[in-house]
Parts: C-alpha cells; sequence; structure tokens
C-alpha cells in the first residue's frame, strides 16, 4: 500500500489545510466520473479518500504517523480487533467506524463480580 501522504502529494508536516487541498484537488483528478475509460480510477480515487480519512483526523494522523497502517486499524482497511468479539461492536455496543467511535468515546464498560461464596 502507498504511504498516504505520497497519495495525496503531500509533507509528512502537511497542515490541516493543506491535506484538504491535495484532496480536493486528487478527488477531481480521480474521480471515475472524470475518467469514464479508466477502469482502475474508482480504486485510486478510494485510497485517496481512504488517505484523507486518516490524515484528517489528529488523533488518527498520529496513529498513522507512529504507526503506519496497522496503527489505524479499520480505517485503513486493515484488521479490526473488534471483529474478533463480535462481528464489528465493541463492548460497548457503539460501532466501530471512525465516527461512531468517536460519538461513543465516552461509554464505559459495566462488569459486575458475582456476590462471594460463603466459606465452607
Amino acid at each position: 500500500m502507498a504511504d498516504y501522504y505520497e497519495l495525496l502529494g503531500v509533507s509528512r508536516t502537511a497542515t490541516a489545510d493543506e491535506i484538504k487541498k491535495a484532496y480536493r484537488q486528487r478527488a477531481r483528478e480521480l474521480h471515475p466520473d472524470a475518467n469514464p475509460g479508466d477502469p482502475a480510477a474508482g480504486e485510486r480515487f478510494k485510497l485517496v479518500a481512504q488517505a484523507y480519512e486518516v490524515l484528517s483526523d489528529p488523533d488518527t494522523r498520529a496513529r498513522y504517523d507512529r504507526f503506519g497502517e496497522a496503527g489505524v486499524g479499520s480505517a485503513a482497511g486493515g484488521p479490526n480487533v473488534g471483529d474478533i468479539f463480535g462481528g464489528g461492536a465493541s463492548f460497548s455496543g457503539c460501532g466501530t467506524r471512525l465516527a461512531t467511535a468517536k460519538r461513543c468515546s465516552s461509554t464505559l464498560l459495566s462488569v459486575r463480580r458475582p456476590a462471594p461464596l460463603p466459606a465452607a
């Protein structure tokens, strides 16, 4: 997989505005409607959109900068640990998509311990 910064044509020190501007330009260039004779245009467009999704969020960008694609999990189309525990839902019942995770970040998991057994 290509580097997200390279896909957008920006440096690793690019500001949020520079990333947004670069995404809009690349999205216009690579949009399938602008390239009707190119069957690969749709895939390139999706990769650029994926790069923007990761780099436009400061927390996700920091994880990407530190760990690469492995640090962004499902946002990068990679493995999602939540899939192991019930098809993508987290323990709190909130979804695992980035937008949902932001809305559900304050949800806490409540665990009840059983009452101790009486001594024999």
